[in-house]
Order: structure tokens, then sequence, then C-alpha cells
């Protein structure tokens, strides 16, 4: 038994000091893009609000989720308290359902931005976003809070083949000591749609809703446009367009069409599709593989080995700290206030 105890303990602590690792990356990266937008003026505009509540719930993924995750993966030695495994298990699920759904309005937001830039400067003021995304925040919160209705124990639940019972433990949770969760698997297939199924069919649709627009532009520049600087319309900030009049008579190009004005007008954005593009990836390259091994688990315990579910667990925590340096990379503003901070 001790050697049991050893064997399944030391992959235990190699998942601790990644996440650990994850952790101190997560909490640096995450503050500085807090700290860059806060400080610099030029940055405090609209559509960065998405980007500050995506960082925030990153740097509350660091601060306790992470640190919730590594104790349970050390439960084998450390006996849990009473009402520590439901907690953890809420904050998970409220921490995923706000960043999955932060992603999908930034994704939508882009789309709006894009395809309806007169109507978006029209339609959406500071406090509606605001407001938006406090309702995503409650929302989450509420949802993942529902889980604890999900610890009174229904059923005895099956023992899983070589499945480590001091991370996850599937019995009655209403004794200290491991943690314990037995969702039925009616509740993984909902939690399955709502939580990966449907964001990620929004996110798709947005995209390429995106990338037809901004191909269909380009083409209809081409043509007219033979001296336009393309990387000049990428540096168009919401900020540069928000003191656009609607009734503007000055012309991006001395004779280009209004439709032409229109297209360059969209095309300004380009750069930051592309960034909440690759941050809309990484996300799903990091919750996909977790969210199907979940619901497998569910449907067939004897499918999941416990290092299976240990490895998926852990790698949905590298989305918080993926994030930060996909903004850092993709936008010269960032870079060049991040640097003026630091220096």
């Amino acid at each position: 038994p001790g050697n049991e105890d050893s064997g399944m303990f030391a992959p235990q602590i190699a998942i601790a000091v990644l996440i650990s690792i994850v952790m101190v990356v997560s909490l640096t990266g995450n503050s500085l893009v807090l700290m860059v937008i806060i400080n610099t003026r030029s940055l405090r505009r609209l559509n960065n609000m998405l980007i500050v509540s995506l960082a925030t719930i990153d740097l509350v993924r660091s601060v306790v989720v992470m640190p919730l995750f590594i104790v349970v993966e050390l439960s084998v030695v450390t006996q849990l308290p009473k009402g520590l495994c439901p907690m953890y298990h809420a904050l998970h699920l409220s921490c995923e359902m706000v960043s999955i759904y932060n992603l999908t309005v930034i994704s939508l937001e882009r789309v709006f931005v894009i395809s309806r830039p007169l109507v978006y400067q029209l339609m959406i003021t500071l406090r509606k976003m605001a407001v938006l995304v406090c309702v995503l925040w409650v929302l989450g919160f509420v949802y993942g809070s529902l889980q604890i209705v999900w610890f009174i124990p229904k059923k005895d639940i099956p023992e899983f083949s070589g499945f480590n019972p001091s991370a996850y433990a599937y019995q009655d949770s209403s004794e200290d000591g491991v943690c314990q969760y037995a969702p039925s698997p009616e509740y993984a297939i909902v939690d399955f749609v709502i939580c990966l199924v449907a964001p990620l069919l929004i996110m798709i649709s947005c995209y390429l809703k995106i990338f037809c627009v901004v191909q269909s532009q380009m083409k209809r520049i081409a043509p007219t446009s033979t001296n336009i600087d393309c990387s000049d319309i990428m540096t168009v900030t919401m900020t540069q367009r928000s003191r656009m009049r609607i009734n503007s008579s000055a012309s991006i190009m001395t004779n280009t069409s209004t439709k032409s004005k229109r297209g360059l007008f969209r095309l300004s954005d380009n750069k930051a599709v592309r960034m909440t593009s690759i941050v809309v990836g990484a996300f799903m390259i990091c919750w996909l593989p977790y969210n199907i091994i979940f619901l497998l688990k569910q449907m067939h315990p004897d499918c999941v080995s416990a290092l299976t579910w240990d490895i998926f667990s852990s790698l949905v925590f590298l989305s918080s700290a993926i994030n930060p340096f996909i903004y850092n990379f993709y936008s010269g503003e960032f870079r060049r206030a991040l640097r003026r901070i630091l220096t």
C-alpha cells in the first residue's frame, strides 16, 4: 500500500508544480494587462472593457481556483474540510462560465464593430458595456453556484478503474475528507452544451462572418486604392473612431468612394480580429479536451483513467496564462505602453 500511495502521489506533485508555474505566469501577466490598461489613457477605451473583464477573471482563477485545485490534487495526504469541495467546484465552473462567455461577447463585439461600425458608435456606450460585463459575471457565478445543489448525495457511484479518489472521489460529500463530487449524466450533458457547444458555435460563426466581411472589403478597396498602407489602417483605434461624426465630409483618401471609406473603417480592426481569434482558439484548445473527458467520465467512468483526468483538468488553467502574452504580442500600442511603465 505504501508503494501505491507513493506512486500515486508522484504525478500529483508534478501536476501541483505545473499549476504553480502557470499560476505565477498568469498572475504576473494578467496583473500587467490590468496595470497597463488602467495607467494608459489611450487604452482606456470601450472595447478594452471586455479585455479588462477577461484579465480580471483570469486573476481570480490564479489567486483562488488554482490554489484550491492544488489542494484537491494533494488531498491524498490532506483531508479536506467540509464545504471546501463544493466551494471549489462552484468557483471552478463560475470562472469557466465567465471566461468563455466573455470571449463569446468579444467575438460578437468584433462582428458588430467590423460590420456595423457607425451603428456600434451610436448604440454601444460605456454604461451599456459596463452593464453587460456585470451581467456576464452575475450569470456566470449564479450558474456556478448551482453546483452546490449537486453535492447532495443521491446514489452510489461505481468505482473508476485506476481512478485516484484523492483527486475527485465520487461518493457522499457530507463528511470531512477527500473531495467528492457526483453530477448526474444528465447534468453533465447540459453543462457540456452550455459551457462549450453553444459558445463555440457562436464564436465560430462570428469569426467566419468577420473573415467574410474583411475579405469582401479588401477586394472592394483593392482596385480603387493603390496607395493605401494597410499598416496605417490597422492603427486606427476605437478612440479615434469615436471622434468621427456620421456626417463628416472628411475623406480617408481624396479619391475613395463612400463604400471604400467604410471598408477602410472596418479593416482598421483586422489586427484586433486576429488577436481575439487566437485568444478564443487558445481557450478552446485548453477547454475542449477537458469538457469531452468530463462528459465521457459521467457516461462511461471506466474509460477515464486517473492520469488522463488529471492532465486535462490541469490543462484548462493554461488559458489564463496564455491570454496576456497574446495581447502583448499582437498589440504594438500595448507593448509601447508596457515599456513606458516598466522603464
